[in-house]
Parts: C-alpha cells; sequence; structure tokens
C-alpha cells in the first residue's frame, strides 16, 4: 500500500514568469522515476533535426508528474516533428 495525500500545488517555470494553478493532486513521499530517465543535452545533440532545441539541465530527482489533464503546463511552445524514426520535441 502506497500513503499519499491530496494538495493543491501551484508551479512556475525556471524563470518564475509563468505561473499554473494545478486542481488538487495526490502527493506521495516519492515517484518510481530514475535520474537515468530524465533527457539531456547529449540525447538531443544526437539527432540533426533537433539542431537548436536546448535541454536546461538540472541537478534535482524528479518530484512532480504532469499529466494532460493540465493542458496548459503541456502548451507547446514550438514543434520538431520527428525524422527517420528519430524523437519529436515540443
Amino acid at each position: 500500500m502506497r500513503r499519499c495525500e491530496l494538495v493543491q500545488l501551484e508551479v512556475f517555470d525556471l524563470e518564475e514568469d509563468n505561473f499554473i494553478e494545478l486542481p488538487m493532486v495526490f502527493s506521495t513521499p516519492n515517484l518510481p522515476v530514475g535520474s537515468e530517465s530524465i533527457p539531456c543535452q547529449e540525447d538531443v545533440d544526437k539527432w540533426p533535426h533537433m539542431k537548436g532545441v536546448t535541454v536546461t539541465e538540472i541537478n534535482a530527482d524528479v518530484g512532480l508528474l504532469v499529466g494532460h489533464d493540465i493542458p496548459k503546463a503541456l502548451e507547446p511552445k514550438e514543434v520538431r516533428e520527428s525524422q527517420n524514426g528519430g524523437p519529436y520535441a515540443t
């Protein structure tokens, strides 16, 4: 059994310019996500069609997963389509 709590959060971007209030969310002491799941610049640089896409390196564990029920938080500013079976970026 996993212990969790119901909390309300407000999140913001790294520049602290854009705030989004989240609805009531579930909180748990840790998430089953390892650091190997976090993309880095080296991963992006392997793909020519991703030239110009930068990944900000954050030295922290994954502490929040945002689902598709928060469309404003996932709204893309730019989209890079997949090419030759490679990744896409939003």
